[in-house]
């Protein structure tokens, strides 16, 4: 299997604050975190890079975000 290839010129914010909603560009990832900050109480959104998938189309999310909502869990 492939991974996902992260585009080089994307400015990616600190992993931890992630990006208020309003102010998210077209590059970032779009996965929502499970907290809301700034004046609007705001869902915050993961922020870092979107990356290409396995068949090379672009993602909506950062490489972790796109391995953990499409990879099956693993049974023991």
């Amino acid at each position: 299997m492939t991974q996902p290839r992260i585009f080089k010129d994307s400015v990616q914010p600190p992993a931890t604050e992630g990006v208020e909603y309003q102010n998210m560009q077209e590059d970032h990832c779009k996965a929502i975190l499970g907290v809301r900050r700034g004046p609007w109480g705001l869902q915050m959104v993961c922020g870092k890079p979107r990356c290409l998938d396995v068949s090379g189309s672009r993602s909506s999310y950062c490489t972790d975000h796109l391995m953990m909502y499409t990879n099956q869990p693993r049974r023991a």
